[in-house]
């Protein structure tokens, strides 16, 4: 048993045509500081490592900062509790 597949339709390559750049590799192409598509994605990388190290940093500073702790007021029996 065999298929056979006629030769003309599936040796032009046209269904495995390459994929478009998505939007966002457009766009940075578009401004023109990159001028292709692998330069384009290394741009998004490394905004995306930036990105991610800049919301990491609050948290980082917030554990080191040293903790005040809270001490009320003294009770003072002649403002609070009086039966007028």
């Amino acid at each position: 048993m065999s298929v056979e597949f006629p030769e003309e339709k599936y040796n032009q390559g046209s269904e495995f045509s390459t994929p478009k750049p998505s939007i966002m590799v457009r766009w940075v192409m578009k401004t023109g500081l990159v001028r292709n598509e692998k330069q384009a994605n290394m741009v998004l990388l490394g905004l995306a490592v930036l990105f991610f190290i800049l919301s990491i940093l609050p948290f980082i500073n917030g554990s080191k900062s040293t903790s005040q702790e809270f001490v009320p007021a003294p009770y003072n029996p002649d403002t609070y509790g009086k039966n007028s």
